[in-house]
C-alpha cells in the first residue's frame, strides 16, 4: 500500500497545479489521471485556445515564456493553436518534480476503523484501475468535466452509436459524408460545425442567435478579467446582485473568428429548443434503416452531436464509495465548500469546474487553478 500526504484525483491543470503547490511546501502528493486529457483527447484538431496566453500557465510553468522560447508570436487578439499548447503540456509533464500515475481511480473510501494495514494518519484509501492501493491523509478531486457531460432529456433515447457529445472528439472527427445534427449555441457547437461542415451535411440547432465575444462570458475583455479576478468573492455577494451580474454577463458566447462558420450557406440553421426536435429512430424510404427522423424539419440524420455542456454533481464521480458519497451529500448536487475548497467531509477537497457554484466562473478556466491550488495546498499543509 502506497502512502501519501495528498491523493490528487485528476491530472489536468487543477490537479497538477495543486500537486506542485503541495510539493513546494514539502508534502508528498500522489497524482492519478491521464495527463491533460482535455487538450490531448477531447479538443478538436486544428482548434485554438479560448483562454488568453497570459492566463494559461500551469503552476509555475509560464506559457508566455514557453511561446517566446519557441519563437511563436502572439498578440492581444490571437488565439493559440491547440497543437502548440499540447507541446507546452508535454514540457510541463516532463518538468514535474513528482511522478504522475497514469490511469484512473476506481474506488475511494474512508479507511475502515481498525484497519491495521493503513499507515498511521491515513484517512482515505483508493484503488486504481491497475490495482494500486493508495492511502492518503487528504484527497483532492480535480477530475474535470468528462464525467459530467449533459445531454438534454429529449435526446437520451437515441442509440449510443448515433448520439455523441462534443466531448467525444475522437468519434466526431471520423464522421464523413454523414448527415449530422449539431445541437448547441456555444463555442463547442461552433467548433464542431467548423470541423464537420467540409465533409458532411450539417444542420445546426440553436436556441438563440450566436453571441460573438472574444471572451467566454458576454463581457469586454477588461470586465471579463475583473470578473475572474473577483471570482472567489463573487458568490458571497448578495444573491440579487449575483443574479444581476449573471444576467448581464454569464451568457454562452462564440469567438468572432468563427463568424464565417455561422454564416456558411451549406450549413442549415434551425432556431429551436432540443425538446422541439421530436427525434425518433426511423427509416427514410431509401433503404438505410435506423436513420434519425427529425419531426421539426422532416429530415433524416445519421448522427446527433449534443454540444450542450456539462452539469456537475456527485453522480459524476462514480469512484466514490457509497458511504463516502452519502456523507458528502445528494448525488444530484455538489456539496458546499468552505473557503479552502473543502467539503463537509474533512480532508476531501473539490477543484475545477465542480467548484464554480462556490467560487465563481474562474473555476471553469485555466486561470482559476492558481487560486484553487494555493488555497487547497495551504489548508492541507496547515492541517
Amino acid at each position: 500500500m502506497l502512502d501519501t500526504d495528498a491523493l490528487i484525483i485528476g491530472a489536468g491543470p487543477y490537479g497538477v497545479a495543486t500537486a506542485h503547490a503541495l510539493h513546494a511546501r514539502g508534502l508528498r502528493p500522489f497524482v492519478v489521471g491521464e495527463p491533460f486529457a482535455l487538450w490531448h483527447r477531447h479538443t478538436l484538431d486544428g482548434m485554438r485556445l479560448r483562454s488568453d496566453p497570459r492566463m494559461s500557465s500551469i503552476g509555475p510553468f509560464d506559457f508566455q515564456d514557453w511561446l517566446r522560447r519557441r519563437g511563436l508570436p502572439w498578440g492581444a487578439h490571437e488565439r493559440i493553436r491547440v497543437e502548440h499548447f499540447r507541446d507546452y503540456l508535454h514540457e510541463v509533464v516532463d518538468g514535474l518534480p513528482f511522478p504522475l500515475h497514469s490511469g484512473r481511480v476506481d474506488h475511494l473510501a474512508r479507511v475502515a476503523e481498525g484497519d491495521e494495514s493503513a499507515p498511521p494518519g491515513a484517512r482515505f484509501v483508493a484503488t486504481t484501475d491497475d490495482g494500486t492501493t493508495v492511502a492518503a491523509r487528504s484527497v483532492v478531486i480535480a477530475t474535470g468535466s468528462g464525467t459530467h457531460t449533459h445531454v438534454p432529456s429529449s435526446l437520451r433515447h437515441l442509440p449510443p452509436d448515433r448520439l455523441l457529445h462534443s466531448w467525444d472528439v475522437e468519434r466526431i472527427q471520423v464522421l464523413d459524408d454523414a448527415r449530422v445534427l449539431v445541437v448547441g449555441a456555444g463555442q463547442s457547437a461552433a467548433e464542431t460545425v467548423e470541423t464537420l461542415a467540409p465533409g458532411n451535411r450539417v444542420t445546426w440547432v440553436l436556441r438563440h442567435p450566436v453571441l460573438f465575444f472574444r471572451e467566454p462570458l458576454r463581457a469586454p475583455t477588461p470586465i471579463f478579467k475583473l470578473l475572474l479576478a473577483v471570482s472567489p468573492a463573487l458568490y458571497k455577494v448578495p444573491r440579487t446582485l449575483r443574479r444581476a451580474l449573471q444576467s448581464a454577463f454569464f451568457r454562452t458566447t462564440v469567438t468572432p473568428d468563427l463568424r464565417a462558420v455561422y454564416q456558411r450557406g451549406d450549413v442549415v440553421k434551425l432556431f429551436a429548443d432540443a425538446d422541439d426536435l421530436a427525434l425518433r429512430l426511423d427509416g427514410d424510404g431509401r433503404g438505410d434503416r435506423g436513420a434519425i427522423h427529425c419531426g421539426l424539419d422532416e429530415r433524416h440524420y445519421d448522427a446527433v452531436v449534443a454540444a450542450t455542456g456539462f452539469r456537475y454533481s456527485l453522480a459524476g464521480l462514480p469512484f466514490l464509495d457509497s458511504a463516502l458519497a452519502r456523507e458528502l451529500g445528494a448525488l444530484d448536487a455538489v456539496p458546499p465548500l468552505d473557503d479552502d475548497f473543502q467539503t463537509p467531509v474533512a480532508g476531501v477537497y473539490l477543484a475545477g469546474g465542480i467548484a464554480e457554484g462556490a467560487f465563481g466562473p474562474a473555476q471553469r478556466f485555466l486561470l482559476g487553478s492558481r487560486y484553487a491550488s494555493q488555497r487547497i495546498a495551504g489548508a492541507i499543509a496547515a492541517g
